[in-house]
């Protein structure tokens, strides 16, 4: 019998596991045919059980299950070969160290008499990182 941590660690991966195929299906969902599309955004995005899906598109339990199952296994092989989502992480991350980096810069130099056309080059590099890392 399982522990309740096992429980809870199998729940959280199964959750990261969700939110993942999530993401893939945002940026990926349009490569995939519209009846899959639809059925994974039913199950990802607006969390209907596979029943509630099977009669919606008027199709078995089992139908909407393998249909899933397959749109999952494509998603996962288009981030397998393209990475965007991994990319788009990475982008993120780095993103945010320049903004921490430049915000940290401006309040040196403002502490400094440091020329008007200088913090504003400052703030526009900080603008810039914050607009990239919002796409």
């Amino acid at each position: 019998m399982k522990t309740n941590d096992e429980l809870k660690e199998k729940t959280d991966i199964n959750d990261k596991y969700r939110i993942n195929i999530s993401y893939l299906l945002d940026i990926y969902g349009s490569l995939l045919t519209e009846k899959c599309r639809t059925e994974m955004e039913y199950y990802f995005h607006d969390d209907l059980s596979l029943s509630e899906i099977a009669e919606i598109a008027g199709t078995t339990r089992q139908g909407v299950r393998d249909n899933l199952k397959r749109g999952e296994a494509i998603l996962l092989d288009y981030e397998e070969k393209l990475n965007f989502l991994t990319f788009s992480a990475y982008l993120s991350e780095n993103m945010n160290q320049i903004t921490e980096r430049m915000n940290y810069i401006r309040t040196v130099a403002m502490r400094r008499t440091l020329p008007e056309d200088v913090i504003e080059c400052i703030d526009d590099v900080v603008n810039i990182a914050q607009e990239l890392k919002d796409r």
